[in-house]
């Protein structure tokens, strides 16, 4: 069998910020996001390339104006948020086709929103 292929650190930070703050409306701290890539990509959070790498990310996604640091904590910008919505295709709750509607919330449930 092949390798398993990860997603992008910024691909997988936006989903830990994104589940973990409960859509991206909350915060969440730098030790949430690497237990949440831990335990949903089994990235091994001890090695120096993994901390770098979600630093890295981190940096991209700020620079981006997608993320935003408050106290130690991270969250979406405006921005970020609706990155995040489009790009997992998620719409406003209640909008949207029947169909629409129902894709998202196997997505969000699949996401744990």
């Amino acid at each position: 069998m092949g390798k398993h292929v990860k997603p992008s650190y910024e691909e997988m930070l936006d989903c830990a910020i994104g589940v973990e703050a409960k859509g991206g409306k909350g915060k969440v701290s730098r030790q949430k996001i690497k237990a949440y890539l831990a335990d949903q990509y089994k990235v091994n959070m001890d090695s120096n390339k993994a901390k770098e790498q979600l630093k890295e990310a981190l940096k991209t996604r700020m620079d981006a104006g997608l993320v935003i640091q408050e106290k130690g904590s991270f969250k979406f910008s405006p921005e970020g948020v609706k990155h995040f919505r489009e790009s997992y295709s998620i719409e406003e709750e209640g909008s949207g086709s029947e169909e629409q509607q129902e894709a998202d919330t196997v997505r969000r449930r699949a996401l744990g929103l």
